[in-house]
């Protein structure tokens, strides 16, 4: 019998008792209570030893008392008031949810997120963009072919930098060399930091996948075909804020000094700090710039030149004064005032996974879930199928009319899944009622879509199927619904009153609700449960 006709019983207490005594573990007035629930109860709160009669049989007690309160609360209607019907539909949905979903899945993906962030690239591409929003295998054939050109360029010797700027100066605005008429436009850009999350998937997974000085193998992107070159690797901070030292070799309107002289006065400088002398003054005695007593703005990653960002950041405790560091101009001497690290994991988890959910990140965020879903319902794909999709890609994006033309009358299975065919024409309707993918090329935008209709049938088949699988979820909904409601008639019945009244106010209530409504216990059910638990 299922947790509903249970609920749904409406015959005298002692006949439900009789007839379901495997079933039932209590009849609260006209209402039979499920062992189920009860044991459920107990055993998530840990108040209840059930290898002991005596623990047992005293928690019984108190649980009666808790259906006591709910059957008065539905008596009065608090079940049917619009702020509880809002509070607990808020929760059904939220607890369904979080079972259609892998959140192991979702918090390792959105940990990988953060673990690469620990630090920042610097990087240089060269980009053969797409000509068009929307693009099928004819149009980019060309533009793979320049590509894998410039990559036997490199592959052959020529410097990735040098090439990049030579390629790309015809096409740059206002440059002086034209480019031919008809010529493959290419781009060299530098990106001094880049982070996870800044861009796309596919750039930055191959970025952070290349080593320090090399570049990667062509990579179609939603801009194009590019070649990524790693320059850096930095660790990542948030912000440092110092006060600093300003020693240049030239002076404005004055003889320009030494390296010898600058090295000497540096030192002087970074050994009065260290003694302890109080480095605002130092800043004025020795500084070419006091404005604000040497106090920088807060510096981000990338906004110093590397030699001079390594120094600020190996500074770790405010008052830390960093050793004289040298560049073109001068030398440097830096006091930590404030370091912004990262924040921890916990903390930002769910903006990371907020931002995958927005962006085809949600494939990686959902791969552990989509894979549960294939898995559990059998999926078993029809690549011929597929492929008379595929290859009209070539010729045609999948938004178009003649796109949905050719597909609407296909008649072949494309996939089966939990013994459901999925045709070819059905997936067409499919496609043009939900195209929400921002592909530009057409072959990657017909695999979302064709990605995205499996999880909305699995999803659809896992929600279906919930309670069935997950028995527990029932038993959640009725506690939290219960709780709602002793919540609300403890409060107006017993809560709201004098302190010092509660315990006998209460006690009173509970007489009255035990005479209003009659409670019959299944000994039998609780003696079972105590044998089981002793075995």
């Amino acid at each position: 019998m299922t947790l509903a006709a249970l609920l749904a019983l409406a015959c005298c207490p002692a006949l439900q008792a009789r007839k379901l005594a495997d079933s039932v573990i209590m009849v609260v007035g006209n209402r039979a209570v499920p062992v189920a629930e009860f044991e459920y109860i107990a055993r998530k709160n840990n108040e209840v030893d059930f290898s002991k009669p005596a623990s047992v049989q005293h928690y019984i007690g108190l649980f009666k008392d808790f259906k006591l309160k709910v059957a008065e609360a539905e008596a009065e209607g608090l079940d049917q008031t619009e702020s509880f019907k809002r509070e607990f539909n808020e929760y059904k949905e939220q607890l369904i949810q979080s079972y259609l979903c892998d959140q192991a899945g979702e918090d390792s993906a959105a940990r990988t997120i953060y673990d690469r962030g620990g630090e920042y690239l610097v990087v240089s591409h060269i980009l053969v963009p797409f000509d068009k929003e929307q693009n099928v295998t004819a149009d980019t054939l060309r533009l793979y072919k320049k590509v894998m050109d410039i990559y036997a360029q490199l592959r052959a010797g020529a410097d990735f930098d040098t090439l990049g700027k030579r390629l790309a100066a015809p096409y740059i605005k206002g440059s002086k060399e034209k480019a031919p008429a008809g010529s493959i436009e290419v781009r060299y850009l530098f990106i001094p930091r880049l982070q996870p999350l800044q861009g796309d998937k596919t750039f930055e997974k191959v970025a952070y996948a290349t080593p320090v000085g090399s570049y990667s193998a062509p990579v179609r992107t939603p801009d194009g075909y590019e070649i990524i070159k790693v320059q850096a690797r930095r660790p990542f901070f948030r912000s440092i804020q110092v006060a600093y030292i300003n020693l240049p070799y030239d002076l404005k309107g004055k003889k320009p000094r030494s390296k010898e002289e600058v090295a000497k006065l540096a030192d002087e400088a970074y050994n009065k700090a260290k003694a302890g002398e109080d480095f605002s003054k130092l800043v004025y005695a020795y500084s070419a710039d006091t404005l604000k007593g040497g106090v920088l703005p807060p510096i981000e990653p990338a906004q110093l030149q590397p030699v001079l960002e390594a120094a600020v950041f190996a500074l770790q405790k405010p008052g830390d004064i960093s050793r004289p560091v040298y560049n073109e101009k001068g030398a440097y001497i830096f006091e930590l005032l404030n370091r912004q690290v990262r924040l921890p994991f916990s903390e930002v988890k769910d903006a990371i996974i907020g931002k995958m959910k927005e962006t085809d990140r949600n494939f990686d965020l959902y791969r552990t879930w989509d894979a549960y879903l294939k898995r559990t319902y059998h999926y078993q794909p029809n690549p011929e199928a597929y492929a008379d999709f595929a290859n009209l890609c070539d010729t045609l994006f999948p938004l178009r009319v003649a796109f949905w033309e050719h597909t609407k009358d296909l008649n072949k299975v494309l996939f089966r899944l939990n013994g459901m065919d999925m045709t070819q024409a059905e997936f067409a309707r499919y496609l043009r009622q939900h195209p929400i993918s921002a592909k530009p090329y057409s072959k990657d935008f017909l695999r979302e879509i064709y990605e995205l209709c499996i999880r909305d049938l699995g999803t659809a088949d896992a929600r279906h199927d919930l309670y069935t699988r997950h028995p527990e979820v029932p038993l959640l909904l009725q506690e939290y619904r219960d709780g709602i409601l002793l919540f609300d008639v403890s409060n107006a019945k017993v809560w709201s009153k004098p302190v010092a009244q509660r315990d006998s106010i209460e006690s009173h209530w509970l007489k009255q609700l035990a005479d209003k409504y009659p409670v019959v216990i299944n000994q039998k059910a609780l003696k079972k449960l105590i044998k089981e638990e002793k075995k």
